[in-house]
């Protein structure tokens, strides 16, 4: 039996990638890239566009393979693994461009993704008769109590398209918690908020970061939103990790300020 790979540095880390590589053609979309993400930290993943975050994103919950390279969660190696496998070891994610069953209900929506985190189908609720009942009136209760928490309890009925907009992005994380993960992947979840909406954001992050007890990783183009709530940081360009530290280190180095030249974010965040 091969035995088990050796951890690349903390041995805390919920996600490490080592030499992770995602090639389109002869493009590399991600090239040759070490990452630790530590658990119960908010990791930040930030870069120009094109950079290869969401790419990332795409191979670390197995929409894309690695071309090369590994994916540890757990320690445990995920590269080959197809989504749902992932998922069931405690990977989550939302998307850039929010995708909710917009026809069917809130409810429904987060019902869907908690009886998916259940691992069993209408054979199993056939043998297992009372055991099913007990089971799905538990799911019932979770999903109200995480609609209650994340205020949208009021909404339960209502079709999620009808939504605004800044509720349909938090629904989203909901539905990505109902599957009671160990790291959620947060791909732009302040994109299209205003200042008002991306502060309550801030604070529903911090929250669920406390209440669930499990790591983040985020992608954000919010540099307010990355420098204030972040404890580490990684800056990929063009597919390679240009720098990792903390907010302080990442703001004032010299390749970052580089990538992000004429666009201003970077600069000015330390101001906002």
């Amino acid at each position: 039996m091969a035995s088990e790979p050796t951890p690349i540095g903390d041995a805390g880390a919920v996600l490490e990638m080592r030499r992770v590589s995602r090639y389109f053609g002869g493009l590399a979309a991600v090239k040759n890239l070490d990452l630790s993400v530590m658990h119960g930290q908010i990791h930040g993943l930030i870069g120009p566009n094109g950079a290869g975050k969401t790419t990332l994103f795409n191979v670390i919950t197995g929409a894309n393979t690695a071309s090369s390279g590994a994916v540890l969660v757990d320690g445990r190696d995920i590269t080959h693994l197809p989504p749902h496998a992932i998922n069931h070891l405690g990977v989550a994610r939302t998307f850039q461009n929010i995708r909710l069953f917009k026809e069917i209900s809130v409810y429904e929506n987060v019902r869907t993704a908690a009886t998916w985190r259940g691992g069993y189908g209408w054979l199993h609720g056939f043998i297992q008769g009372l055991t099913f009942e007990r089971r799905e009136a538990a799911i019932h209760d979770q999903v109200l109590q995480l609609l209650e928490d994340f205020q949208l309890g009021h909404r339960a009925r209502e079709v999620s398209r009808s939504l605004p907009y800044g509720e349909q992005r938090r629904l989203e994380i909901v539905r990505a918690l109902a599957t009671r993960p160990k790291l959620l992947l947060l791909d732009e979840p302040a994109a299209g908020l205003n200042a008002a909406e991306t502060d309550e954001l801030m604070a529903l992050v911090h929250r669920i970061l406390e209440q669930y007890d499990l790591t983040i990783l985020l992608i954000e183009h919010d540099m307010r939103l990355v420098m204030e709530i972040c404890q580490a940081i990684t800056v990929l360009d063009h597919g390679e990790k240009i720098c990792e530290g903390d907010a302080d280190q990442v703001r004032n180095d010299p390749q970052v300020i580089e990538a992000y030249l004429g666009q201003g974010d970077m600069v000015d965040a330390s101001d906002q």
